[in-house]
């Protein structure tokens, strides 16, 4: 019997794999992937840190997305948990109020409230001072780079 033509060979899709920061989508979960950020972020290779998106925690799906910047967003008024939308080889992310570290995460989805990776019901972040602070997310990676981004942040 000759050997298979490689054209008649069922091809096995490699898995999906990603090279940027979650996804996300809009209200009502769209975007798909855990709580309508899009696929988990790929977990090797540079460490990297861009948005802070705020998860409604009525709905489950993004409320609100703050990029870095200057300027001071304010926090929706549901109650609200907040993702980190870290990427690559993260050892740790810890989240400082004001310079005091309030929570160290180190599995996805890296939040500041209660979230797992299952999708279940989420949980408020019920530590947010009053008036205007700095919430700075910290990301360790595991060959000991950091990176840093902070947020000027109105409570509602």
């Amino acid at each position: 019997m000759p050997p298979p033509n490689s054209d008649d060979a069922p091809t096995i899709p490699a898995p999906p794999t990603s090279d940027a920061p979650p996804a996300v989508g809009s209200g009502g979960g769209g975007g798909g992937g855990i709580y309508g950020l899009g696929a988990a972020p790929r977990q090797s290779g540079p460490i990297t840190l861009s948005d802070l998106i705020a998860l409604s925690v009525a709905t489950g799906s993004p409320a609100q997305v703050f990029p870095p910047s200057q300027s001071t967003a304010t926090l929706p008024r549901e109650g609200v948990v907040l993702v980190a939308s870290a990427a690559g080889a993260v050892d740790r992310v810890e989240f400082k109020v004001n310079g005091r570290t309030v929570a160290t995460e180190r599995h996805y989805p890296y939040t500041l409230g209660l979230a797992n990776a299952r999708g279940g019901p989420l949980g408020a972040w019920g530590g947010a001072p009053s008036g205007t602070f700095t919430l700075e997310v910290v990301v360790r990676g595991k060959g000991g780079k950091v990176v840093s981004r902070s947020w000027r942040l109105r409570s509602a």
